[in-house]
């Protein structure tokens, strides 16, 4: 009986430590087991992935390709040439001093300034030679553009001061009962914004040629002027209307 006994309790000992010892053998095990096998939809994922990393390749190496000519630019320069008409006193005249407020003639420009992807920030001169008087405006511009291989349309504002040169002896008005100004005595200050539409022809990665039509709103203030003893032509103002044709070269960098 008591061999028994001492029979039974070693095989419960031995089944006690053999499920011990797989209780802790299990996880190494599991840990050694091969992943499970890729079903079809996670394939298939692989497969789209892939699809669509090597259509961006392809994409990312043609636009490489068509923009080879026209590298990224940040500085620009420009000068044109072209054709304006201003009228000084289009919308009021408040004793301008002016016999002749409208003229035609050719105008010049040059600017410069810094270039960031789409859009363009820089300086502007601009002299009108008008057959009643010579007009600058000095001041800056900024516009947004539009690349296209190999031409570029553009959209821009511009602002700054605007202040007369020479002013014609026909130009120059006398007033109710004051006899006419000389003409070097008449200058003319004040404000002139506007706005321009053109487009940029490339004709290599440095050098474009463009066209554009601007379109301004002149503010302008005549300081009195002492024309003899005790008389003076008082002071006036206007605000007028400016449209200019521009043929342009640019350089970029």
């Amino acid at each position: 009986m008591t061999r028994r006994a001492s029979h039974a309790r070693s095989i419960v000992v031995a089944s006690a430590f053999g499920a011990a010892t797989l209780g802790v053998a299990a996880p190494c095990f599991a840990q050694l087991a091969p992943p499970a096998p890729m079903g079809p939809n996670v394939a298939a994922a692989s497969n789209d992935e892939a699809r669509r990393r090597q259509q961006t390749d392809d994409l990312l190496r043609r636009g490489g390709i068509e923009d080879s000519g026209r590298p990224l630019s940040f500085f620009y320069t420009e000068a044109g040439i072209g054709l304006s008409h201003v009228g000084l006193a289009t919308l009021s005249n408040a004793n301008l001093g002016l016999s002749k407020t409208t003229g035609t003639g050719p105008v010049i420009d040059l600017g410069a300034g810094v270039r960031l992807l789409a859009f363009t920030l820089g300086a502007r001169a601009r002299l009108h030679a008008l057959s009643n008087t010579s007009l600058w405006q000095i001041g800056a511009d900024a516009a947004f553009h539009l690349p296209i291989n190999p031409i570029e349309p553009y959209i821009g504002l511009h602002a700054g001061y605007a202040f007369s040169g020479a002013v014609a002896d026909s130009a120059v008005a006398a007033g109710s009962g004051i006899p006419a100004p000389n003409a070097s005595d008449v200058s003319l200050r004040g404000l002139g914004v506007g706005i321009e539409v053109g487009g940029d022809y490339y004709l290599s990665s440095l050098l474009s040629l463009g066209l554009d039509v601007s379109g301004d709103v002149f503010f302008l203030h005549r300081a009195a002027i002492a024309t003899g003893a005790a008389l003076t032509l008082p002071s006036g103002s206007s605000s007028g209307l400016g449209v200019a044709g521009t043929l342009r070269l640019g350089l970029h960098l």
